[in-house]
């Protein structure tokens, strides 16, 4: 009895010290937190949303139900500017993307909010916006922004799906 006792115990400490590992090894994992324009692709330069970009511990989120989010899914990002007030994004925020590297037009609703990847005079920007529609035969996607008394603005021209980086799922300001 003793013998199974000991074995019980040295295998909790054994999990334990293998778990402590683990959390040690996620809390010093650094990522890259992108900033992206939430308001025209003129409010700021290429230039000034990589100055507002910055490298962060890599930390565990838990969705609405107390599940760890697989974090290899998805990407941090940092909102710059208040287009996307009217659905609770704001200056700052930070959100967590679910990372699409083959974006299906079918699998995209309106409503959602795109991270899109932009290529404006050889440099790349980085945007989210609200899908109004998609056009499958073109591949294009309608999308718009809001003013500050939360009128909508049309994109300047629809996006190719390719544009589309992810889909954003959590606002990690929100869930504070």
């Amino acid at each position: 009895m003793i013998v199974l006792l000991s074995i019980a115990f040295i295998l909790i400490i054994v999990g334990l010290a293998w778990s402590a590992k683990k959390l040690a090894d996620i809390s010093s994992e650094k990522e890259f937190v992108q900033c992206v324009e939430a308001g025209g692709i003129n409010k700021a330069t290429a230039e000034e949303l990589a100055a507002l970009s910055f490298y962060d511990i890599k930390r565990p989120y838990k969705d609405e139900q107390g599940s760890l989010i697989d974090r290899n899914c998805y990407r941090r990002i940092v909102v710059h500017n208040n287009c996307m007030n009217q659905r609770k994004i704001r200056d700052k925020d930070q959100l967590l993307v679910k990372v699409t590297n083959s974006p299906n037009i079918e699998q995209l609703h309106p409503g959602d909010i795109l991270y899109l990847k932009i290529q404006k005079d050889g440099k790349d920007y980085y945007k989210i916006r609200e899908l109004d529609s998609t056009i499958p035969e073109k591949g294009e996607l309608k999308t718009h922004y809001y003013d500050t008394d939360g009128k909508i603005h049309p994109s300047s021209k629809n996006h190719l799906i390719t544009m589309v980086q992810g889909v954003v799922k959590y606002n990690l300001m929100q869930r504070q």
